[in-house]
C-alpha cells in the first residue's frame, strides 16, 4: 500500500524492468498508456480513500494507494 495525506497527485510505481506495463484503477477512474522501463505516470485523486490498482497486463501486479485528509 502507498498513504497519501491530503488529496494530492500522487506519482504512481515506476517499474525498473524490461517489459511493458500499465496502471489501471481496479475501478476503471484511471488508467495509464503502456508503459516502458523507467516511464512514470500520476494521477491526483479526488477525494479520500482507498484506490486500488494493477498492471492490467501483468494482473499479478496489483497495489493500494491510500489518500487520507
Amino acid at each position: 500500500d502507498r498513504d497519501v495525506t491530503g488529496v494530492q497527485t500522487c506519482a504512481l510505481p515506476i517499474y525498473h524492468d524490461e517489459e511493458p506495463h500499465t496502471v489501471a484503477a481496479s475501478d476503471g477512474s484511471f488508467h495509464s498508456p503502456g508503459m516502458g522501463s523507467q516511464a512514470r505516470y500520476s494521477h491526483t485523486f479526488p477525494t479520500a480513500g482507498r484506490f486500488d490498482y494493477v498492471c492490467s497486463i501483468h494482473p499479478f501486479m496489483h497495489a493500494t494507494v491510500v489518500v487520507t485528509q
